[in-house]
């Protein structure tokens, strides 16, 4: 995987994660922790433009800016990614 520098990484290692928990090459207390991770780093963001919003600040939030010319976001479909998240619901 290569590293988190913005909201589009973001969502790649986790769809990458979701595809390792599926592939039986995490396992699940892994995948926990790396959820875990992610939802910090979403929380911190969102707490940062509550603050602009409070602040009535147009300050940017890099992270949240995108990739700009690294590669694309990757997708699952809305069924498989909703399938991959009750399974790792059902192995809890």
């Amino acid at each position: 995987m290569s590293e988190i520098t913005n909201i589009e990484s973001l969502r790649n290692h986790a769809i990458e994660t979701l595809h390792k928990l599926r592939m039986h090459s995490i396992d699940i207390e892994e995948a926990k922790t790396t959820s875990n991770l992610y939802e910090n780093i979403i929380s911190t963001l969102k707490s940062e433009l509550e603050y602009n919003k409070f602040m009535k600040s147009d300050k940017t939030i890099p992270f949240l800016e995108g990739s700009s010319g690294q590669e694309g976001i990757r997708t699952l479909n809305s069924k498989r990614l909703g399938e991959d998240v009750r399974n790792l619901e059902d192995h809890s």
